[in-house]
């Protein structure tokens, strides 16, 4: 895509009627234009000498601010996202003459601009006075805006109307109105604007300054131009995202939202080898384009974070294959090590138990993720490793800090060190398990992706480049924020967690593909207070053998017990779309 191209569809299947599109644009402009002339002379005849003194006001040098398109933002193959359109707002002019308003038959303008919008004509009509009775030159601070955003065809309905009812006194301001033309589809990702328009979270917030466009200049005197400044038009995106991947990503997420009663979810999908994001979504979402709106109530505001990267929780034990990749990388223990589980485990008398109070004896580190044992995960943490070595890998994983993804309102995340004055003991051991540190899901597919990534921690991203107005390209290249482990570490780990799956989590696997990941199902205690049912999670990257895509899926409070009967069938389902989708090759030949 380039900066040449017109950004007032609002869908790319417009594009193919350009001139179409682009004629009816103008015509309407043009019409316009004459509508106003039409409605300045008709009010010139009728206002007799009030009006001409407010006349020759407009006579004489007047400034005008030119206005430019916000940049537009298209997915990965060119779906248009998000596009500034032509627009009108309309203001009341409440100038008076000798002391006295020039409008005063409200009830006609509001009657024009309620039939053209679809506004109360009650509400208008008390717009309208109130600014005429409250209105002086002195008062810049009151607004005059009665219409904001107009399309072109409520702005012809309007101009048609008070042209045939010979009244003044509207004056329109042409401007760009944001629109996100596939509706919810990844609107926590786009984010929304405000009317200024400034982004408030996701790539609009992000990307402001690079999406904005700068406004121009026009000095006039009478018809002439003394002083013209162009407008600049905003940088267009384009994303990583997928809009396809994007829609079943969505539709899968919902399905599972209502098959297992869970108040909430998130899954990400991540290209393994360069952080870039391929598909995004949370539920409970928005519609961008009702955004502001919805800002209004608590319950809209919740709608528009976007949990992926604002939303806490503690993962549970998925967080056991980064303290098992650091562990092995230390040369505490190796992948041959054999611990002995005797049920429980006690930091200073306070005792720790496996799911469903398992006990397991004489294990091996594959067992312990087949098994998903708690109590060797967490003696290996304090005895083998101590919180020192612990915390320095945990830091290098990137736990307790931002990723970086470029999306506004990203959370910090909490990890309580040795130096932390809530820290003890206990904190390590349950650490060690991933109850007790508290990550956004961004962060959690983070660590997971740089245990897969033969240690290389990436740096999360959903653009991949940014055209400029004058055509220059800026291209997002994959940034390495770390190195967590060795290479040669995360192929241990990988290979484990690999045949743990296949032998222990079956459902995960993809025809032809072998996978490695982990679950997680974690209390949850906010506030301090116990939430009946846990969040589940699910992180895991295929082909094992070589990994190109890593997948995160995360369901709040869902109805059954354990993560694996709720995650993994929809780590499954999307996992074997995002194969076919990008041509992954199959690893496991028969």
């Amino acid at each position: 895509m380039t900066s040449t191209e017109p950004r007032y569809y609002s869908s790319t299947l417009a594009q193919p009627a350009l001139s179409g599109r682009r004629v009816t644009v103008v015509g309407i402009v043009i019409g316009l234009i004459l509508m106003l002339v039409a409605v300045r002379g008709a009010n010139l005849q009728l206002a007799g000498n009030e009006r001409a003194l407010e006349i020759g006001i407009y006579q004489q040098t007047n400034s005008d601010v030119l206005l430019a398109p916000r940049g537009l933002i298209s997915d990965r193959t060119g779906t248009v996202l998000a596009v500034s359109n032509l627009a009108w707002d309309v203001r009341l002019n409440p100038t008076r003459v000798n002391g006295r308003p020039i409008v005063t038959d409200t009830a006609t303008l509001a009657s024009a601009l309620s039939g053209a919008t679809g506004r109360p004509y009650a509400k208008v009509k008390q717009e309208m006075d109130t600014i005429i009775a409250t209105w002086a030159p002195t008062k810049t601070n009151v607004s005059t805006l009665v219409a904001a955003g107009l399309s072109p065809s409520e702005t012809f309905r309007l101009t048609t109307t008070l042209t045939a009812a010979k009244r003044c006194c509207l004056n329109f301001e042409s401007t760009w109105e944001r629109d996100y033309p596939q509706g919810t589809l990844a609107a926590s990702v786009l984010g929304y604007v405000n009317l200024v328009p400034t982004g408030l979270s996701g790539v609009e917030d992000f990307y402001d300054n690079v999406l904005r466009a700068t406004p121009g200049k026009i000095k006039e005197r009478g018809n002439d131009v003394i002083e013209l400044q162009q407008a600049r038009p905003g940088a267009d995106l384009t994303l990583t995202i997928d809009a396809n991947l994007q829609q079943f990503v969505e539709r899968r997420l919902a399905q599972a939202l209502k098959e297992y009663d869970a108040s909430g979810g998130t899954i990400i999908v991540m290209e393994t080898r360069t952080g870039a994001i391929l598909s995004m979504a949370s539920l409970p979402t928005y519609d961008p384009n009702s955004a502001l709106g919805a800002a209004a109530s608590r319950q809209g505001e919740r709608r528009l974070r976007n949990q992926a990267v604002s939303d806490l929780y503690d993962p549970g034990s998925t967080m056991k294959a980064v303290t098992w990749a650091a562990a092995l990388d230390s040369g505490k223990v190796t992948s041959r090590t054999i611990f002995n589980d005797s049920g429980v485990y006690r930091t200073d008398g306070i005792p720790i138990y496996n799911s469903q109070n398992g006990r397991y004896g004489a294990v091996s580190l594959l067992e312990v993720f087949q098994h998903s044992i708690n109590t060797v995960t967490a003696q290996v943490a304090r005895e083998y490793m101590g919180p020192e070595s612990f915390y320095t890998y945990m830091r290098k994983f990137g736990l307790g800090n931002r990723t970086g993804v470029d999306m506004g309102g990203e959370e910090q995340g909490i990890l309580n060190t040795p130096e932390s004055p809530r820290w003890s003991p206990i904190v390590l051991t349950t650490n060690s398990y991933g109850q007790g540190v508290s990550m956004t899901p961004i962060q959690v597919i983070g660590a997971i992706n740089a245990v897969a990534n033969d240690g290389a921690v990436m740096q999360p991203h959903v653009v991949s480049k940014y055209v400029l107005p004058d055509g220059r390209v800026q291209i997002i290249n994959p940034v390495v924020r770390n190195q967590a482990v060795s290479p040669e570490t995360s192929r241990q780990i990988r290979a484990i967690l690999g045949e743990a799956t296949r032998t222990a989590s079956p459902a995960a696997l993809i025809k032809g593909y072998s996978v490695a990941g982990k679950t997680g199902t974690a209390e949850q205690r906010p506030n301090g207070i116990p939430v009946p049912r846990p969040i589940h999670t699910y992180a895991g990257v295929f082909p094992a053998s070589r990994p190109q895509i890593t997948i995160l899926v995360k369901l709040d409070y869902p109805k059954p017990a354990f993560a694996k009967d709720t995650t993994i069938p929809v780590f499954h389902d999307v996992a074997e779309r995002a194969a076919q989708m990008f041509n992954i090759a199959p690893d496991i030949v028969k």
